[in-house]
């Protein structure tokens, strides 16, 4: 293969992934767009989707080959949106306007050797926005010719030079700025988990990467340390997983694990064991009915996300069934000996579209049986048969359980979150960070905000990624939320605001503060929550 049939190939496979928020690299040449890219070597390009904005760096095809320049101004050319483009050190603008349609992505971060520098957020939106304005003037006073050169105009040679010099300082200035307000930004992400612990908050920044840590230089944790962490996280039954997370990260130290965590994880392993044996004769029991199951939640997570490892404690099992076999699957309950739970009495099940939980006596498994979805106010019921036809199958005790697919898995995390009111909530989030931690298949960013508009659930969603991403740096592209963010209230000062207070009530638990303050949390939080 020819270089040019190498760069149609790549075209093609950019314009493949036009709407996914996918990232790409491309090698630099050139110093049309300086001073942003001053000793960068490579552009690191997202593949998102209209609408794009002013102020944004568009990838396109010009001449033959690709091109990376500013959009200072939308036109409508031929009965189609377009964009004027120019470099921010070129002293006019390209000769052809860019489609909207012919984009294939957009400029948001850099690779400076070894070292990648972000240049998205709200800072850098209004940056770039400075940017455009700025650049478009600057051009204003150098008129192309009719030959299609730039001669200096009304104006004479050296004050040409000197208004692009202060052109590029005002831009340097700018960019300057915009980093480090972002910087600030993402000062410290794990210290707005409730209240500040040293063990808990340590673990928690360990999703950020060693850099993330603080306190003295990062390896693995001394047994005080991650004994006091490991308690703390129990209370929100996150200690196996994040112990499971250590291990990856090669910062838990061998032989570290506390004696009490020890003996703790193998109770729970051996309650899980007698757990799935039921479970697994539950399923084909209803398999033999020619009923169909989907599990839920934890149960879904636990199959999917962890692989079958035991990481996460449940209190019960979610499972979905079609509601024409609701009726039967109860009777075959009842004849496997599950009796319902007398701890949770006198609650009415209905909002939450599932039947009086389930016990087992033998065992202790806790079943709901739901129907649809759980109702949270913007999320109506009816939307089960959308998450049947998004299912996978899955092996499960010798036959076929199915699962949603991540999308959906993820989207419902986040409508839990909604549900309680965020207040303690810290596992939903860490949860969510390692949803998107796996990267293969590569997430379709564009798809997740789809199937959110279609169960009318874009603002939890915002609020789920948002949060994982100040407490656990969960890789979500900033440019895919700012897009998210468009189709939300224009507040947005305000909506960042909010969130990060209800970030930091993540870390409240009934268990170690009043049951005031949970409770007066989630009624602050329910009036807090962004929409």
């Amino acid at each position: 293969m020819n270089l040019f049939s190498a760069m149609q190939a790549g075209v093609e496979l950019m314009r493949l992934w036009r709407g996914t928020w996918r990232r790409s690299e491309l090698p630099l040449h050139g110093r049309s767009m300086s001073p942003l890219t001053r000793g960068a070597t490579r552009l690191i390009v997202s593949h998102g989707s209209p609408p794009y904005r002013r102020g944004d760096i568009l990838l396109f095809l010009q001449h033959g080959g690709l091109t990376a320049h500013r959009a200072v101004a939308g036109i409508e050319a031929e009965g189609q949106m377009c964009w004027r483009t120019q470099g921010d050190a070129c002293l006019s603008p390209d000769p052809e306007p860019v489609p909207t349609e012919e984009v294939l992505g957009t400029i948001v971060g850099l690779r400076r050797g070894e070292e990648s520098v972000s240049i998205c957020g709200p800072a850098w939106s209004w940056a770039q926005l400075l940017a455009a304005w700025q650049t478009r003037l600057v051009s204003s006073l150098f008129p192309r010719s009719e030959g299609g050169e730039s001669p200096p105009g009304r104006i004479g040679a050296w004050v040409g030079r000197a208004v692009l010099a202060a052109h590029r300082g005002v831009l340097r200035a700018c960019f300057g700025l915009a980093g480090i307000a972002e910087r600030i930004r993402w000062a410290e992400p794990a210290q707005v988990v409730r209240p500040p612990r040293r063990g808990l908050s340590r673990l928690i920044a360990s999703y950020g990467g060693s850099e993330a840590i603080s306190g003295d230089a990062p390896g693995p944790f001394d047994p005080e340390e991650l004994e006091e962490g490991l308690l703390e996280a129990r209370l929100h039954g996150l200690d196996l997983l994040l112990l499971r997370h250590l291990k990856q990260e090669g910062l838990l130290a061998h032989g570290a694990m506390p004696e009490d965590q020890r003996q703790h994880q193998e109770a729970l392993a051996f309650r899980t064991l007698r757990w799935r044996s039921r479970l697994e004769e539950v399923v084909a029991s209803l398999r033999q009915r020619r009923t169909a199951v989907l599990a839920l939640k934890g149960f879904a997570n636990s199959l999917i996300l962890y692989r079958g490892d035991i990481v996460r404690e449940m209190r019960d099992v979610d499972l979905l069934i079609h509601a024409n076999d609701s009726e039967g699957t109860l009777r075959l309950l009842e004849d496997l000996g599950f009796q319902p739970s007398p701890s949770r009495a006198g609650i009415d099940y209905s909002i939450h579209h599932h039947a009086v939980p389930l016990q087992d006596p033998e065992t202790g498994l806790l079943l709901e049986i739901h129907t649809d979805l759980t109702s949270v106010g913007r999320l109506q019921a009816g939307h089960s048969s959308q998450i049947w036809e998004r299912s996978e199958p899955l092996e499960f005790g010798g036959g076929v359980i199915y699962v949603p697919c991540r999308e959906d898995r993820l989207i419902h995390t986040c409508l839990h979150l909604r549900r309680d009111r965020y207040a303690g909530c810290l596992r939903d989030v860490v949860e969510i960070a390692e949803m998107t931690r796996l990267t293969e298949p590569p997430w379709n960013w564009g798809f997740l905000q789809e199937v959110a508009q279609d169960l009318q659930c874009l603002a939890p969603l915002y609020v789920g990624l948002r949060l994982s991403l100040i407490i656990c740096r969960a890789p979500v592209p900033e440019e895919f939320l700012l897009n998210v963010a468009r189709h939300l209230s224009p507040s947005r000062f305000g909506r960042e605001v909010r969130i990060r207070f209800l970030a930091s009530q993540l870390g409240v638990h009934p268990s170690r503060d009043a049951i005031l303050s949970l409770a007066g949390s989630r009624a602050i939080c329910r009036r807090v929550a962004p929409l």
